[in-house]
């Protein structure tokens, strides 16, 4: 059954090009849903209030509790976050990204040793009224 749910998201994958144009403006994290040796939890985000605005110039405002810049930039179908020395933070698949939303998939590392184990988290976003087109954040 894991196998399922894991092989339909990585078909979903969506083969855009324009992936760095469709991804600018601002998303609200609707849910998070982690994924653990076939256990699913599915949390939704009120509690987690998160805001990310991605700029045409590949720099991510994260807001929370408090706000952080990151840079970023999309291989692919895949979104790279970086730190201040554009080194590689984290990575994240995109397994859906449309006008209206997002679905980014990160692989987790095990929590035990040994092998055989799926762990991943699933993000599901949505556009807030921020237009993509007339909103920039400035680097």
């Amino acid at each position: 059954m894991k196998y399922v749910l894991l092989l339909t998201l990585l078909l979903s994958v969506s083969c855009q090009s324009d992936h760095a144009e469709t991804i600018i403006g601002q998303w609200q994290v609707d849910s998070v849903a982690t994924f653990y040796n076939g256990f699913t939890y599915r949390s939704p985000a009120q509690h987690w209030n998160e805001t990310y605005r991605y700029d045409s110039t590949q720099v991510t405002m994260k807001r929370s509790e408090g706000s952080q810049t990151l840079p970023y930039y999309i291989e692919k179908d895949t979104l790279y976050y970086l730190d201040q020395l554009r080194s590689p933070l984290s990575q994240f698949t995109i397994v859906r990204l449309s006008n209206e939303q997002m679905i980014l998939m990160k692989e987790k590392t095990p929590l035990w040793q040994g092998g055989e184990q799926t762990r991943y988290e699933i993000r599901y976003f949505s556009r807030t009224n921020d237009s993509p087109l007339t909103t920039r954040v400035s680097p």
